[in-house]
């Protein structure tokens, strides 16, 4: 026996601003870093994390995940994926910028956009990618539980 399910207009309305708005953060995020590969290589050894090759591979990388994850979000397609995609990006967002404010490591650029906007590594950047990760996981668990 199939369940019924329960079709909430003004649920899919906050779900659709939420996954689109989260897309186009991400797109824009992600577009920022690409356009300074080198740029945003340095701004990542700043944070002290990787060796010099991983802020490379990380350099070239992140910022095509971000905007894949972005389209997926936008689209609706692969919702599931893209939005799991997310929370992760989050969370290893969040873990470097924390871990990176408790070593008293000042930034002048946080690098969320890369090299362009910048700005300081601060409590407002815990704050935004706290948000950020809150609205991933909400974004996750409303597109589980439509699709089951």
């Amino acid at each position: 026996m199939t369940q019924k399910r329960n079709f909430n207009l003004v649920n899919y309305i906050k779900h659709s601003l939420a996954r689109h708005l989260l897309g186009l953060i991400l797109i824009a995020t992600g577009f920022g870093k690409a356009l300074d590969i080198p740029g945003f290589t340095q701004v990542l050894a700043n944070y002290q994390l990787l060796p010099p090759w991983g802020n490379i591979v990380m350099a070239v990388t992140l910022p095509f995940i971000e905007m894949i994850t972005g389209l997926g979000l936008l689209t609706a397609h692969y919702l599931r994926a893209a939005a799991s995609s997310s929370v992760i990006l989050h969370i290893m967002l969040l873990a470097a910028a924390s871990v990176t404010m408790w070593r008293g490591i000042h930034l002048d650029n946080c690098g969320c956009f890369g090299v362009f906007l910048a700005r300081p590594l601060g409590v407002q950047t815990l704050i935004e990618d706290s948000l950020l990760l809150l609205l991933s996981l909400w974004i996750l668990f409303y597109s589980t539980r439509c699709t089951k």
